[in-house]
């Protein structure tokens, strides 16, 4: 769970796939602090969190997930799974940060059908 924070995803997935081991990689130590005392409280055994940058992690893994990556994080989850051959879902955030980077932030309320 890449950006998972307080594992609103790697917990869930902890949780229903007991057999998997779910990693959760932050750079917000709180909110890490946060997923491992709430896995705990659960009797979840099979989640753990890692402090680092998205881009650093490189232990092998099957499936990336990232919910809410914020700005460019998602692109680096993206890269990263690539880079494992992992599987990957990802629901990016900040789109609009994004797009004003690009210059494209108006292009959808500018949008009219012909």
């Amino acid at each position: 769970d890449f950006c998972g924070g307080g594992g609103h995803v790697g917990l869930l997935l902890a949780y229903l796939l007991p057999t998997w081991e779910v990693v959760c990689v932050d750079t917000n130590q709180h909110g890490l602090e946060l997923g491992a005392k709430r896995a705990k409280d659960l009797g979840l055994h099979n989640y753990t969190s890692v402090t680092m940058d998205v881009r650093e992690y490189n232990e092998p893994f099957d499936l990336g997930v990232a919910l809410h990556a914020c700005g460019s994080a998602s692109d680096f989850v993206i890269d990263v799974c690539l880079k494992a051959t992992a599987a990957l879902v990802v629901a990016p955030c900040c789109v609009g940060k994004v797009g004003k980077i690009l210059g494209i932030h108006n292009q959808a309320r500018n949008y009219t059908k012909d």
